[in-house]
């Protein structure tokens, strides 16, 4: 699933810019990134880097979710809210724990009956042992046909 994930992520041309990549594909879901390609003129992680990979973690995330569980789909986010809590001042990972059970059978079930679906999710961006990001994003899921 990590070398499945790594090539989904590096057909965003951002990721590669990034230099971000999947460090691990599974219930949580974990994207590595360096300083140097993300970092503002203080020397510190630019803002934008670290939304960017508090979107893209739970874009894996369920990205990695409809792949296991046989579904197909396109997913964009749809709203997004981030508390910047820290300066990241090292490389950085950005992590999601998924959704529900309760919120992933109304994700499936909307799929089912109107071919899209949404779902919430919380992420983080940790650097240095510390979070540093609080981020919550809902995605949008389009069934693809089979």
């Amino acid at each position: 699933m990590l070398q499945d994930l790594n090539a989904a992520l590096a057909e965003i041309p951002l990721t590669q810019a990034m230099g971000l990549q999947a460090a691990q594909a599974g219930a949580e879901v974990v994207l590595a990134a360096g300083l140097a390609p993300n970092s503002n003129h203080k020397g510190t992680a630019f803002g934008g880097s670290l939304h960017s990979a508090a979107i893209l973690a739970g874009w894996a995330w369920l990205w990695a979710y409809l792949r296991q569980s046989g579904q197909a789909g396109q997913i964009v986010i749809q709203k997004a809210q981030a508390e910047f809590i820290l300066p990241v001042e090292a490389g950085f990972t950005a992590h999601c724990q998924g959704a529900s059970a309760k919120d992933l059978e109304r994700l499936r079930a909307m799929l089912s009956r109107k071919g899209r679906g949404r779902v919430a999710l919380a992420c983080t961006v940790e650097s240095a042992g510390k979070v540093c990001m609080r981020f919550e994003g809902e995605y949008v899921v389009v069934a693809k046909p089979a």
